[in-house]
């Protein structure tokens, strides 16, 4: 799934590298930090790029995870959001919505041009 950046200013701005990503609870509690990777199977960042922003254009990470029980693992936790720290910055949002369940990691990929986080379509 996408994480999305939109720039809202009058400028142009510009992003690079991974955002920070990590999974909550119900109570806004982390459960899993997402780890920093290129891409996945289903496609991603070939390389980090720095990616110029006009006023109103968007750049997208691609986050995921695995949600089938690997190994011994034998239950999932159920995320209900994330905290989303975009690049080079220090705040956190908080955002609730449809979240896979996770059975292992979570994974986040640099940011690319666009709202598809790199991800190649269904």
């Amino acid at each position: 799934m996408p994480v999305v950046f939109t720039n809202s200013s009058q400028r142009a701005c510009f992003v690079r590298a991974y955002p920070g990503v990590a999974a909550v609870d119900e109570s806004g509690v982390q459960i899993a930090q997402a780890e920093r990777t290129l891409g996945s199977i289903l496609g991603g960042a070939k390389e980090v790029s720095t990616i110029t922003l006009a006023p109103g254009q968007s750049a997208s990470a691609g986050v995921g995870g695995v949600d089938v029980p690997l190994g011994d693992a034998t239950d999932c936790v159920q995320p209900v959001g994330l905290f989303v720290t975009p690049p080079d910055t220090r705040t956190s949002t908080e955002v609730r919505g449809e979240v896979p369940p996770l059975c292992g990691g979570l994974t986040v990929h640099p940011v690319v041009a666009g709202s598809s986080g790199g991800h190649l379509a269904n």
